[in-house]
């Protein structure tokens, strides 16, 4: 997805600006990146341009925008609740309160625009292919094996590269995909709720593009 001609509609149909400024928290600390709905614009801080988390950040914030726009919620509120945890046994993040599943739903919404699923699954089966892996393609087994772990690392970087976004973008996607598997996953009772909100988040996705972008 050119993320250039998506703006550029968001901007033309929606009015919705994007502002690169120097982004900070009320307590003075760096923000990448924020939705202001009653202005109906995005910012993103400056200094990330040109990075690997440029396209994320403002996939993010734009998933956001198709989201959660109409969301009336106090901001005080919302900031002060917890970010997510990630859970070790289950690898996946404990969704505890409506922050969580709400920045949830956007790096969900974002993973799906920059990285769909057709496109990151032939690109990981075109890099195995080349590395001479030739079972199990299409997924990634990760445990302590050594060889395993390379692999891993080199899919990782490959399709950092070829998508333009960070390494733990990547991951996050692969295992949101059910890409990556690990020996003996332990499925907690939250993850079919995850589950169904992140069909839902990638079903608006995939109906926003088509509706708006693709006619």
């Amino acid at each position: 997805m050119d993320l250039k001609l998506l703006t550029h509609y968001l901007e033309r149909k929606y009015q919705l600006r994007i502002e690169y400024v120097n982004l900070l928290n009320n307590d003075g600390t760096k923000l990448l990146g924020y939705f202001d709905s009653q202005n109906n614009k995005i910012l993103i801080d400056y200094t990330i341009i040109g990075t690997e988390r440029f396209a994320f950040t403002l996939a993010h914030e734009i998933a956001h925008f198709v989201l959660h726009r109409n969301l009336k919620i106090n901001q005080l509120v919302y900031n002060n609740f917890k970010d997510s945890v990630h859970n070790v046994f289950s690898q996946q993040y404990e969704l505890k309160n409506d922050k969580n599943w709400i920045e949830w739903q956007a790096n969900c919404f974002a993973s799906s625009i920059l990285m769909p699923h057709t496109s990151i699954l032939a690109r990981l089966i075109q890099v195995q292919r080349t590395i001479g892996v030739n079972r199990n393609q299409g997924s990634i087994y990760v445990d302590h094996q050594e060889q395993n772990r390379k692999d891993f690392h080199t899919y990782i970087s490959y399709l950092s590269n070829h998508f333009g976004t960070s390494k733990q973008s990547v991951e996050y996607r692969l295992k949101s995909l059910g890409i990556i598997k690990t020996p003996k996953e332990v499925k907690l009772n939250y993850a079919s709720d995850q589950e169904r909100v992140r069909q839902e988040s990638i079903r608006r996705a995939n109906e926003f593009m088509n509706k708006n972008f693709y006619d």
